[in-house]
């Protein structure tokens, strides 16, 4: 038998694939969970145990992302992949965006992010946005940080 190590961002892949997931905190690393995946193979990601275990993992992970996703659903009003009435707005959600320890992680433009986004804070985020434009974004710690 056969041992890979595989290291993604991807909830959703690790749970594709792997027999046990292991979450990583931040820095200094080190394994902050450990889920078995006794599910068998192929998995139906839609399925309501790898939603679950989906779901769990996020929740270890310390990502709200629904929720947000939710908030800005909300507020604008809009559902997932609808754009607003004024065309400013299109809620879409990504399984990852490579910053887990920097999540919630807002993308504005394809090229802007937001990180660490609350539920509280999106109707408030959505505003600053409308006002500021792109000033409202905290942007990618990896960029801020090198200025």
């Amino acid at each position: 038998r056969h041992t890979v190590l595989l290291i993604t961002h991807d909830v959703e892949e690790a749970i594709h694939l792997a027999d046990r997931i292991m979450v990583l905190s931040p820095r200094p690393t080190r394994i902050q969970a450990t889920f078995d995946v006794k599910m068998p193979h192929p998995r139906k990601l839609t399925s309501p145990e790898v939603q679950q275990l989906r779901q769990a993992i996020l929740k270890e992970l310390g990502v709200e992302a629904e929720k947000v996703t939710a908030e800005l659903c909300r507020h604008l009003p809009v559902k997932p992949n609808e754009t607003t009435e004024d065309g400013m707005f299109t809620v879409m959600e990504f399984e990852c965006l490579g910053a887990c320890d920097r999540a919630p992680v807002v993308m504005v433009n394809d090229t802007h992010w937001h990180e660490r986004l609350s539920p509280e804070e999106a109707g408030r985020f959505v505003d600053d946005i409308k006002a500021r434009g792109l000033a409202a974004v905290t942007g990618c710690h990896l960029v801020v940080e090198k200025k």
